[in-house]
């Protein structure tokens, strides 16, 4: 899997949910996603270059991107309330 556009109706992309996703290089969060969680894009290491957060996105968990050396554009939504 190299892109991927999450469904319409997920309201949270969990804890560890994309870890250690080898081959992922882009995602597409829809909006009404408030929670991305604990290391939940996580070592995805040199594939995940692009990631677009919808405004809806409140709160970021703990680590939720790292070991991306790779990650190149990341948006971060005025609503943001909390990153761990």
């Amino acid at each position: 899997m190299t892109g991927l556009n999450i469904p319409e109706g997920v309201t949270a992309i969990n804890n560890g949910t994309f870890n250690m996703c080898f081959a992922l290089a882009n995602v597409t969060i829809p909006e009404g996603v408030t929670l991305i969680g604990n290391h939940a894009f996580a070592n995805c290491y040199q594939t995940l270059t692009e990631i677009t957060l919808p405004e809806s996105v409140t709160s970021i968990g703990s680590q939720a991107f790292a070991s991306c050396g790779a990650l190149r554009s990341i948006n971060i939504p005025k609503g943001i309330t909390e990153i761990n």
